[in-house]
C-alpha cells in the first residue's frame, strides 16, 4: 500500500551485478596551489584567451 498520494515508480530497477576487474588507482590528491601532472578539465572553462 502507498501512502498519501504517493505512486508507485514507472521506471525499471537495475542492479549491477559486477564492475569488472580493478583498473589503475585514482590519482594523488593535489591542492588548490598546484597544477596536477596527469590529464584534467578545468570547471568552470577559463574565458576565452586565458
Amino acid at each position: 500500500m502507498m501512502g498519501c498520494g504517493a505512486r508507485a515508480s514507472t521506471h525499471p530497477t537495475y542492479y549491477i551485478r559486477s564492475l569488472g576487474e580493478p583498473g589503475q588507482p585514482a590519482p594523488a590528491y593535489v591542492p588548490p596551489d598546484q597544477e596536477p601532472t596527469t590529464a584534467y578539465a578545468r570547471f568552470p572553462s577559463p574565458p576565452p584567451g586565458e
